[in-house]
């Protein structure tokens, strides 16, 4: 085993905030979730990896609602929808990918955000809960992100959650089908 209490491996269902909640997917989510990915394709493609054909379908989504739980009982990913709690209404989603347990006790924030919701300080309120419950509940040391070097939105909810720059990659992800530069962040445990 590479992480050190098994305990951590599933994922609180729902965490929440002032204005949103954090809750795992689940199949009757799939509507909501197909209706705000599609109305917010074009805001978003800048930002993401290329969508596959099937990327919006019913089985594709079916197939991610158990991926993510078998990744949050295997401690190796947790994702989350955000709501805002006012009417329920799904507007994102976060999730911290890539987890190493050891000696290194890390992972990746990813997140997105609908295009109407955007600016309104919901993403980094989901960011402070995620973080939180990764430095507490998951203990985590570090949490690193990485960002588009011309995101300007996404860097001040990183600058504002406390995650502190740590440099720049060269083509680090390949996102809308191109390789691309990130600025690298991350945030230490207190």
């Amino acid at each position: 085993m590479f992480f050190e209490n098994k305990s951590l491996g599933l994922a609180q269902q729902e965490m929440s905030g002032e204005h949103i909640y954090l809750r795992m997917a689940k199949k009757s989510d799939f509507a909501a979730w197909q209706e705000v990915r599609n109305s917010n394709y074009n805001f978003l493609q800048p930002f993401e990896p290329v969508w596959g054909k099937n990327a919006l379908t019913k089985s594709q989504f079916y197939a991610r609602v158990r991926n993510d739980k078998h990744d949050a009982s295997m401690d190796a990913k947790y994702a989350f929808f955000i709501f805002k709690k006012s009417d329920d209404s799904l507007i994102g989603g976060i999730n911290m990918n890539n987890v190493q347990r050891g000696v290194f006790q890390c992972c990746a924030l990813g997140y997105w955000l609908t295009k109407a919701d955007n600016s309104r300080g919901y993403m980094s309120e989901a960011v402070a809960i995620i973080t939180a419950h990764s430095f507490g509940k998951w203990k985590f040391n570090r949490v690193q992100a990485a960002t588009l070097v011309d995101n300007h939105a996404s860097i001040r909810v990183l600058e504002k959650n406390g995650f502190e720059r740590e440099g720049e990659a060269r083509r680090y992800l390949k996102i809308n089908g191109k390789w691309q530069d990130h600025v690298l962040f991350a945030k230490i445990a207190p």
